[in-house]
């Protein structure tokens, strides 16, 4: 079996070989032509950081975030209906 991999390999090699004569040969590279200074694109500008803080609208809100506010608003009377009512917000 490896006697029939190296004889296909030798073949292949050998039919490539013989090609070479035939090859076009490469396009010369184009020259780029020369662009006026108004159309060449402009560096960057750097821009000094800000120091100001981050908004407080990249904040994601956590569970303590809502505690208070669920200890206010969710009694032993109406679990059962808080329940439902999130339950339905959820499947929306």
């Amino acid at each position: 079996m490896r006697i029939i991999w190296i004889a296909c390999v030798a073949a292949l090699v050998a039919v490539g070989c013989d090609n070479k004569d035939n090859a076009t040969p490469p396009a010369p590279p184009k020259q780029a032509e020369a662009k006026p200074a108004a159309d060449l694109p402009r560096p960057p500008v750097a821009i000094a950081p800000s120091e100001a803080k981050p908004a407080d609208d990249d904040v994601v809100p956590t569970e303590e975030d809502f505690t208070e506010e669920a200890e206010k608003d969710i009694s032993a009377a109406n679990v059962e209906s808080e329940v439902d009512k999130l339950e339905k917000e959820i499947g929306e």
